[in-house]
């Protein structure tokens, strides 16, 4: 039998050696390899610089043809790898040049037919993957592409939901008056992110917007208010009032916004009446609109608001209404409360900030 010492001599030791001599030939070859990619795509990414390069500013849309052929034959195009070089590429410069640079580079996609690239990865079934696909159309704002959004606008994922909401946004230009129907949760950032929509793209007023003042989904709700606002339309200012009854305070909040910028004047009222149940926020939203619209009761009922509960009032809501009060009538102010210290001391502040 055997030794163990004989075993491990003449088997062990020979046998982790091969392994030892193979692993290390596996280790050296994927080093080479990882050199040699990495030049070949530094060399690509030169190449693909050059070619944006000259063809963004120095060829017209008609000749991208020639251009495009002879790029071609520069760089392995067929690799996946490099079209994906390409699309980042473009997504980048799409990002960072407006006018005439932006519709070339949607030329180039098109020419190179990189949208079968995207499309693709949009149809891949891993989420992270789809929304790749959905970020390139969104920002390439590339509307031949909608149909493969509009799927995903009710994806039970939410962050795949939350890209398809924002990219079919920035892609179409037909009516958006769907959204009035829509039951999907929209994030606060998402609903953000429509406002900044809505200054680029300028979205008509929905025709059913009736419908989104209405619906059961409280940021189509908001949405609704902003675009009213946005447009500055005085159409809905009985709806958009009778949403102050609504049991959402975000919604509360948005209206009295609302009536602040659209100036809905008969409404001063039912805003010092919903005041001491509101929390700080809205409270603070109440004022700065009522300092818009507010006449005599505003002033009535602040003046005996501050004189009764000078002590105890927050004193941001108590900056706020002595603002409010300065701004509707200033002698108002002086003369109802003369030598109070600490309204004379917010005065001061007021002016200070004003001055600042």
């Amino acid at each position: 039998m055997e030794t163990f010492e004989t075993v491990l001599s003449n088997y062990l030791i020979p046998a982790f050696l091969i392994l030892f001599v193979v692993f290390s030939i596996i280790i050296i070859l994927n080093r080479f390899y990882y050199e040699e990619r990495k030049l070949v795509k530094d060399n690509i990414d030169f190449v693909v610089n050059d070619f944006f390069a000259r063809v963004l500013f120095n060829t017209k849309i008609g000749d991208f043809d020639d251009e495009i052929k002879k790029f071609k034959n520069e760089i392995p195009f067929r690799k996946t790898w490099v079209k994906r070089i390409l699309v980042e590429k473009i997504i980048t410069l799409k990002k960072n040049l407006k006018g005439t640079s932006s519709e070339t580079l949607v030329a180039i996609y098109e020419k190179f037919g990189l949208f079968k690239y995207t499309k693709n990865l949009i149809k891949d079934s891993r989420w992270h993957i789809k929304c790749k696909g959905i970020y390139q159309l969104q920002i390439l704002e590339y509307e031949k592409g909608i149909d493969l959004i509009k799927p995903y606008l009710n994806s039970s994922n939410e962050i795949l939901r939350s890209n398809a909401f924002i990219a079919y946004l920035s892609v179409t230009s037909k009516s958006i008056d769907f959204l009035g129907d829509y039951k999907q949760n929209i994030s606060l950032i998402d609903e953000l992110k429509f406002m900044d929509l809505l200054k680029m793209k300028k979205f008509p007023l929905p025709k059913n917007i009736e419908q989104w003042l209405a619906s059961s989904n409280v940021a189509i709700v908001r949405i609704g208010l902003k675009l009213i606002v946005f447009h500055n339309n005085s159409d809905y200012n009985e709806k958009i009032t009778g949403l102050l009854k609504s049991e959402n305070r975000s919604i509360r909040h948005e209206v009295i916004k609302a009536i602040e910028h659209l100036q809905i004047v008969n409404t001063e009222d039912i805003l010092l009446h919903i005041f001491p149940n509101e929390d700080k926020l809205n409270k603070i939203a109440i004022i700065c609109a009522l300092s818009k619209i507010g006449e005599t009761n505003t002033l009535n009922y602040f003046e005996k608001f501050l004189k009764e509960n000078q002590a105890s009032i927050d004193i941001d809501i108590k900056i706020k209404t002595v603002e409010c009060i300065q701004k509707i009538d200033a002698e108002f102010l002086e003369n109802s409360f003369k030598n109070n210290l600490e309204i004379e001391k917010i005065k001061n502040h007021i002016a200070n900030k004003t001055l600042a």
